[in-house]
């Protein structure tokens, strides 16, 4: 197993990913959001539903942002 160090280029690139995943909740934008999922991501929900395509999970994050998470901002300390 390789020794995995956290370097402060590591750091930044998380960081960047956390503050692109935020803007793009607080966007509302579900593209800008599902740009970091694999097109053949299997996803779940507590319901029962699957899907096992991003294109079949877009819908559901569009969903989301523009309804029920439209009035709502994250914020990740």
């Amino acid at each position: 197993m390789e020794n995995y160090r956290a370097d402060k280029e590591s750091f930044d690139e998380l960081n960047q990913f956390i503050a692109d995943l935020e803007a793009s909740l607080n966007d509302h934008d579900a593209v800008e959001y599902n740009k970091y999922f694999s097109s053949d991501i299997s996803w779940g929900n507590s319901n029962g539903g699957l899907t096992l395509s991003l294109s079949g999970l877009h819908p559901v994050h569009k969903e989301f942002l523009e309804g029920p998470l439209k009035s709502r901002n994250l914020n990740i300390p």
